[in-house]
């Protein structure tokens, strides 16, 4: 039976505990049976006073291992398509860490299209024929390095950077 909202597509949504703009952002662009549904993967809203790479490292593993539960859950809805809806794990390892982690999640969803963050950044800059790009992130530089060496390898000239540094994971 087909769904009544959904009846062009239905996006299952992966998004942070911790988040509270992806889901009311899905809500703002609304179009017309396209329809979000979230599922949230357990992050511990932690002070980010200082951060180490052992730190970010640990903090990237626990996500990797909530990802296959969040994404059961959310199969639950028969989503047509998955949106991550947390771009730090995406960035991490560039552009091939990109396309393996993707995989893993595609593997877990039984091979449901994916749009992530990372992807779609070099997509849209790929469209507009920019190279040279200036980044700005919410992270401290154990994860904004990940971001930057993203971009590199996907060919784009990163001129400057600023982290902003966030103190909390709640955004």
């Amino acid at each position: 039976m087909p769904d009544v909202r959904g009846w062009r597509k239905k996006c299952g949504v992966l998004a942070p505990s911790t988040n509270t703009m992806v889901e009311p952002d899905f809500y703002m662009m609304g179009v017309p049976g396209v329809t979000a549904h979230i599922s949230r993967i357990y992050m511990a809203n932690t002070s980010r006073d200082r951060e180490s790479v052992e730190s970010t490292d640990q903090r990237q593993s626990r996500l990797e291992e909530e990802m296959k539960p969040t994404i059961e859950r959310i199969l639950t809805a028969e989503p047509d398509y998955m949106v991550m809806g947390m771009s730090a794990p995406t960035f991490r390892h560039g552009v091939e860490g990109n396309r393996r982690w993707k995989a893993r999640m595609q593997e877990h969803s039984g091979g449901l299209g994916m749009a992530n963050g990372a992807e779609a950044c070099e997509r849209a800059l790929n469209a507009l024929g920019v190279k040279r790009i200036g980044v700005l992130t919410p992270y401290w530089a154990s994860t904004s390095s990940h971001v930057i060496r993203f971009f590199n390898e996907a060919g784009f000239e990163v001129v400057g950077h600023k982290d902003m540094e966030c103190q909390s994971p709640v955004a």
